[in-house]
């Protein structure tokens, strides 16, 4: 697992993320500046999520996520939950969102577990794009393809290929 927690720049290229609870988790507790992009990476068997993105101090401020053109798998074994999970948090500076410009695109899902947690799971963000995503549960019963709430703003939500999860397809949607 990377457990990253300030500002600056991080760019993960062609890695292989395997069993750990999380394969990266931002837990933001200070710096009001960021800009992470994971493209081309293969994250499996995480046991909680495959990325986490969360604020650790009120009020600190992150912008800039790109997640494009990685892989992930989850299988039978610990309780997995989203695989890119956005935690809410509060804002600071006036900023409506503790979170701002995200893409999550071109990404493929193999999901074979039963939890009930959505494969993209987005509760804060502003300017948040999840689109051109492919989305397998392979028939198992109850997860969601893409859950979008709480503090969530200006999220949109277009050509993605969600199937045998829970509705089947996602509807194009901006929030």
């Amino acid at each position: 697992c990377i457990h990253y927690a300030k500002g600056g720049d991080l760019h993960m290229v062609a890695n292989k993320f395997l069993g750990t609870q999380f394969g990266f988790w931002l837990n933001v507790t200070e710096g009001e500046t960021g800009t992470i992009m994971f493209n081309n990476n293969s994250f499996e068997q995480q046991r909680t999520n495959s990325i986490r993105i969360q604020q650790n101090a009120a009020g600190i401020n992150f912008g800039n996520v790109n997640i494009c053109g990685n892989q992930f798998a989850f299988s039978a074994g610990g309780t997995p939950q989203s695989n890119i999970d956005i935690v809410a948090g509060t804002p600071g500076g006036g900023a409506p969102t503790w979170i701002k410009n995200v893409a999550i695109t071109g990404n493929t899902f193999n999901v074979t577990v039963t939890t009930a947690n959505a494969n993209i799971n987005v509760q804060d963000g502003n300017g948040v794009t999840i689109s051109g995503n492919a989305m397998n549960n392979n028939g198992f019963a109850n997860r969601q393809g893409i859950s979008v709430g709480g503090n969530a703003l200006s999220v949109k939500v277009s050509g993605n290929d969600v199937a045998n999860c829970l509705g089947a397809r996602y509807t194009d949607s901006t929030f």
